[in-house]
C-alpha cells in the first residue's frame, strides 16, 4: 500500500511540476551553457539516501570531467537535482529530476527562466543498495546532459 501511495505521489509531482510551470523551454539554449552552478534538494525518508552532499560532488565531477566549466555564483546556468525518496516495504522508491536553466531577458522584454533541459526519472529497489542506485542513475542523467550540451556547442 504504501509503494502505492508512494508511486501515486511521484506522479502527481511529476504533472504538477510539468503543468505549473511557468518556465520556456528553449532548444538552443544547451548551446548556451558555458559554465553551471550545480544545486540539490533532498527530501529523503529512512535512509534513501545516506550522502545527498554526495550527489552534488559527483555530478560536479562529471560536468568538470566533461570540460564543462562549475561555478557556486549565478554566473552561468543552474542544473537543480531535486529527489523526492520515500521508504516502502523493503526498500525505497524516489523521483528524481534535473532541470537546466538561467533568467534571462525574454522577447516581451521581461525576465523569465528559460529552460535548457529537463529531465526525471522514477526508480526503486531494495533499501540496502538504494543509496548507490540512485547516484548511478543521477550520474547517468548528468553525463547525457553534458553529451548533450557538448553536442550543442558544435
Amino acid at each position: 500500500m504504501r509503494l502505492i501511495s508512494a508511486t501515486i505521489i511521484a506522479i502527481g509531482m511529476c504533472f504538477a511540476a510539468t503543468g505549473a510551470s511557468a518556465a520556456y523551454f528553449s532548444s538552443s539554449q544547451l548551446a548556451k551553457v558555458q559554465a553551471i552552478k550545480v544545486e540539490v534538494t533532498a527530501a529523503v525518508e529512512d535512509g534513501c539516501l545516506d550522502y545527498p552532499d554526495a550527489l552534488k560532488t559527483e555530478t560536479e565531477l562529471i560536468l568538470r570531467q566533461s570540460g564543462i566549466k562549475v561555478v557556486e555564483d549565478d554566473s552561468g546556468h543552474t542544473l537543480d537535482i531535486n529527489v523526492v525518496s520515500y521508504a516502502i516495504t523493503g526498500g525505497c522508491s524516489a523521483h528524481v529530476s534535473l532541470q537546466t536553466y538561467v533568467f534571462e531577458t525574454l522577447t516581451d522584454g521581461t525576465s523569465g527562466l528559460v529552460e535548457a533541459s529537463n529531465q526525471g526519472t522514477l526508480i526503486s529497489g531494495p533499501k540496502g543498495g538504494f543509496p548507490q542506485q540512485l547516484r548511478a542513475q543521477v550520474n547517468a542523467k548528468v553525463s547525457k546532459l553534458a553529451n548533450e550540451i557538448l553536442k550543442a556547442r558544435q
